[in-house]
């Protein structure tokens, strides 16, 4: 039975390796965790076959970043759906982490290292957590000087006016 959906879901998987629509990294590594997890589940050869063209597609940066979490993460996985799905296997999925502590079979997140990967380290580059924190301290910048504004305008022993007429008396223009 195993074998049976290992190969109808390899010519799945075959004919969207093979077509040249192009898609974006994260696409293919989600393929790349499928095809990871059903090749671990139902030991299909024709599974294993496809891993190398969708690794491809693959940015060859990102899948060095990426390669370990996501094998780990197919891991896990195969390993939890093993439960649901252990009827139609016709091997177990090998688990050598049960006496290990629950640390160790937490799923990596994967988003935040693929969103922002440092390509070039030693050049400066625009980052979103850099353009928050310079808006949070000019945000706290200015309302800190209306504070001081507001604090200087109220005191008792100085008068309310910003314009130069405080400082000396202005004639009418009607000469009155």
């Amino acid at each position: 039975m195993s074998l049976k959906i290992g190969t109808i879901l390899s010519s799945l998987y075959e004919s969207i390796a093979i077509s040249e629509a192009p898609f974006c990294s994260r696409i293919a590594l989600q393929y790349l965790f499928d095809i990871r997890v059903l090749y671990l589940m139902l030991s299909c050869d024709s599974l294993r076959i496809l891993l190398p063209s969708f690794e491809k597609k693959l940015d060859p940066f990102d899948f060095s970043l990426l390669s370990s979490p996501v094998m780990r993460n197919a891991r896990i996985a195969a390993q939890r759906y093993s439960v649901l799905f252990g009827y139609i296997l016709s091997d177990f999925v090998p688990n050598k982490e049960l006496s290990l502590s629950p640390s160790y079979s937490a799923v990596v997140d994967i988003s935040p290292r693929i969103m922002d990967i440092a390509r070039f380290s030693l050049l400066p580059r625009l980052s979103k957590t850099s353009k928050n924190l310079s808006f949070k301290m000019e945000c706290l910048d200015s309302s800190s000087s209306l504070n001081r504004k507001n604090e200087i305008g109220n005191s008792p022993s100085v008068r309310n006016s910003s314009s130069l007429s405080s400082f000396y008396k202005i004639p009418s223009w009607f000469g009155s």
